[in-house]
């Protein structure tokens, strides 16, 4: 466990990682964060460097060319499909796939040019 006073700098720094714009900097900046790291948190940095920057690597910016960092736009819209549509209620199968049509059509002639 982390000790309280080294959370939040601790914290910092792995959002600093997640905002690396390419391998080579992600790389730099891991090794430079297990240096930092390693004797304050010894059994975190174990942890942390098998499972995040061995297993399970792809999570920093750099990682995704020409794709968002988040899912706000894909949330908007889902947000507004329920608001617009199903009222938050779940649906019979057989209404949703009518309802799911009326949605494609209706969009599709609002964003035709």
């Amino acid at each position: 466990m982390v000790k309280k006073s080294e959370q939040e700098d601790l914290v910092n720094d792995v959002e600093s990682l997640q905002l690396a714009q390419d391998e080579r900097i992600f790389i730099k900046a891991s090794n430079l964060f297990v240096k930092k790291w390693s004797k304050k948190e010894p059994n975190f940095i174990e942890y942390f460097q098998n499972e995040w920057l061995t297993t399970h690597n792809a999570w920093y910016e750099g990682v995704g060319h020409f794709t968002p960092s988040t899912n706000n736009a894909l949330e908007a819209t889902n947000n507004v499909i329920k608001k617009e549509n199903t009222l938050r209620e779940r649906l019979p199968l057989s209404r949703f796939k009518v309802l799911a049509f009326e949605i494609v059509e209706k969009w599709s002639k609002c964003y035709e040019r």
